[in-house]
C-alpha cells in the first residue's frame, strides 16, 4: 500500500463542502475523479508538483488538463475560475450532502470520488411534506 492509498478516507460530501466554504480552511478546490483508484495517483502527482513549486512556479495545468480533457476529472472551486480555464465545473449543490465519498485531504485540494457523479446516478435528496387533514398532532 502506498502512502497516498493510506490517506484515503470515507466521508459524506457535506463534510467536503463545509471545508470548501469555510474561510479559515485551506481547501480551495474539490477535484472529482471518475474512479476511486485515481485518488492516490493524482495525490502523488499533485504533492510532487507542490513540493517542486517551492523552487519554481507550479504548473498544475500540465497535470490536470489532460485528465479534464479525457473526462476523468471535474472541479468544484471555492471561487469562480479564471475565464481562460475551460475546466468542467461541478456546483457542489448538485451533489447531495449525504452522498458517500472517498477523499484525500491535500490542501489546497480535496480529492474526491463520489460514486454516481460521473455516471449521473447520484440520488437527489427528496423532501417529503405531508399536507391536509391527515396531519395530526398527538399529545
Amino acid at each position: 500500500m502506498s502512502v497516498y492509498q493510506s490517506l484515503v478516507d470515507p466521508t459524506h460530501f457535506g463534510t467536503v463542502v463545509r471545508h470548501l466554504h469555510h474561510p479559515d480552511r485551506q481547501i480551495h478546490f474539490v477535484l472529482h475523479v471518475r474512479d476511486e483508484s485515481m485518488l492516490p495517483v493524482l495525490a502523488a502527482k499533485l504533492d510532487a508538483a507542490m513540493a517542486e513549486a517551492q523552487h519554481r512556479p507550479i504548473a498544475l495545468g500540465s497535470i490536470l488538463d489532460p485528465m479534464f480533457a479525457e473526462g476523468s476529472l471535474r472541479i468544484s472551486p471555492r471561487h469562480e475560475l479564471p475565464m481562460n480555464r475551460r475546466w468542467p465545473v461541478v456546483p457542489v449543490t448538485q451533489i447531495p450532502s449525504l452522498a458517500g465519498c472517498q477523499v484525500i485531504y491535500l490542501p489546497p485540494f480535496y480529492l474526491a470520488h463520489t460514486p454516481g457523479l460521473f455516471e449521473g446516478t447520484l440520488a437527489k435528496p427528496q423532501l417529503r411534506v405531508q399536507h391536509g387533514p391527515n396531519l395530526r398532532i398527538k399529545p
